[in-house]
């Protein structure tokens, strides 16, 4: 079985140590006290897939020679992997995600079984798993639920029967999907046999479109099974339209967030803040604030609670929803002296009484208890408790 990543992204982000890099070489934080690019963490987790015998990572040529260096820095790796170039410099030139695929597909020479992946996905389920799972349901797409629907335009949405199929897949709608669909992600994968779907669809259709758009025409067409996964999963890679999600002041927001998300500035939150290097707009926090991992969903908060004077009007209705939403949430912060924070040991944050603040950042209410008891006459849920240590 092979991989390939899509990776033909030219957007490019700040990361650990303040230097511009493409999206998928971007920072993630894997450990408490270590961040590796996206892609060697992509890398790792295929290694311990044992069926991958190989992986392609399909760039453009305008960034193909920072991947290429960054290939020279890998060491205890022993998958074997190629970064190929579609040879295109510029945006408009590119060959989209789908037409990406047929060209690894045919510059590799690949019939066997894929597994697809895009190169600026981020997300903490186990991809042995779900290559388990597809073997005997092909072809598949990993699904993820999502409690809150504020811009539905930005993935493909899908509703499953009780075996698993996948009976309707709306790619990027206009309107919001029913509650009872499901998020579909970058993950697919599609066996041998499954291969000749592409040559028929670029017969019919424009290969700049995404791998969604290829999967809505094969429903059509195909039995196409939906894998759930209830971890999380985001798309890091928003393109051209983040500054517009982000607001009028597009580089003050980075700065906010870069200060709450780079360890040179992050105190307790170092290790949930160091998960966030990806973030470019503020619907990406909205996104965040159901996380699974509650310290995550305390510094999303918490950025938000900063971004009001750089977001336009709309953003700023979108973010007070979510964090009306967070109210509810009694989480509080897990970091512990043990695990090497001793300097913050009496601090206790919770996600409702961050969102409160946030609440309060924004203009919301004039103060905390306000927050609360404005937003409980209004019909919204609460959990209401006090931050401590600040």
């Amino acid at each position: 079985m092979k991989t390939i990543v899509l990776a033909a992204t030219h957007q490019r982000l700040i990361n650990e140590a303040g230097r511009e890099v493409p999206l998928p070489l971007v920072d993630i934080a894997e450990t408490p006290h270590r961040s590796k690019p996206y892609l060697t963490i992509l890398l790792q987790r295929l290694e311990e897939i044992a069926d991958i015998d190989g992986v392609i990572i399909v760039t453009n040529e305008a960034i193909k020679p920072e991947l290429d260096l960054w290939a020279t820095t890998l060491s205890g790796l022993h998958i074997p992997f190629r970064i190929v170039s579609d040879g295109t410099l510029r945006p408009e030139h590119r060959k989209g995600p789908v037409g990406d695929l047929i060209f690894a597909l045919e510059e590799a020479r690949i019939a066997d079984d894929v597994l697809v992946l895009g190169g600026d996905n981020w997300f903490t389920y186990d991809l042995g798993q779900f290559v388990r799972a597809a073997r005997t349901r092909s072809p598949a797409v990993v699904v993820t639920r999502i409690s809150h629907v504020s811009q539905p335009g930005r993935f493909g949405w899908v509703e499953l029967d009780q075996a698993k199929r996948i009976v309707t897949f709306l790619e990027r709608p206009e309107s919001p999907p029913p509650a009872t669909y499901l998020k579909a992600s970058c993950v697919y994968y599609l066996a041998k046999d499954d291969l000749k779907w592409l040559a028929t669809f670029s017969t019919e259709h424009s290969t700049r479109c995404s791998p969604g758009t290829f999967f809505a025409w094969l429903v059509a067409r195909a039995t196409v099974y939906g894998m759930e996964s209830p971890t999380s999963w985001y798309d890091m890679g928003r393109g051209p339209e983040a500054a517009q999600w982000s607001g009028p002041d597009f580089i003050r927001f980075r700065d906010i967030v870069r200060h709450h998300v780079h360890p040179s500035f992050a105190t307790w939150q170092k290790e949930a803040a160091r998960k966030l290097q990806w973030v470019t707009s503020a619907e990406d926090l909205v996104d965040v604030l159901h996380d699974r991992d509650g310290n995550v969903r305390i510094v999303a908060a918490m950025i938000l609670g900063h971004v009001g004077g750089v977001i336009s009007e709309p953003v700023r209705s979108v973010v007070i929803d979510g964090l009306l939403g967070a109210l509810n949430d009694g989480a509080q912060n897990a970091i512990t002296a043990a695990e090497g924070w001793e300097e913050d040991e009496e601090e206790s944050f919770f996600v409702s009484a961050t969102a409160a603040q946030a609440l309060v950042g924004l203009g919301y209410a004039a103060d905390a208890a306000t927050v609360f008891e404005t937003a409980r006459r209004s019909g919204h849920s609460v959990h209401e408790q006090r931050n401590v240590g600040q």
